[in-house]
């Protein structure tokens, strides 16, 4: 039996694979990215993976403003 941190983390995690992951031609074929990037106009600071089915690269989409506050925190 799982314990209850582990089923509540795999839980955030297929989420996150559902609602934050895109094909590339999904993308392109409809309106995602404009609305992604309108989420970001009103402060969202959520990120998006986008890959290929065919290519093995992938990147992430991300608020600009938040990934610049990322860069300037320090981990120690």
């Amino acid at each position: 039996m799982m314990d209850k941190e582990k089923s509540v983390g795999h839980s955030v995690d297929l989420d996150f694979i559902k609602n934050n992951v895109f094909v590339i031609t999904n993308i392109k074929r409809g309106n995602r990215l404009n609305e992604i990037l309108e989420t970001y106009e009103h402060g969202a600071n959520d990120f998006y993976v986008v890959q290929s089915a065919q290519q093995k690269g992938k990147a992430v989409i991300a608020n600009l403003d938040f990934f610049r506050e990322l860069r300037t925190i320090e981990c120690y």
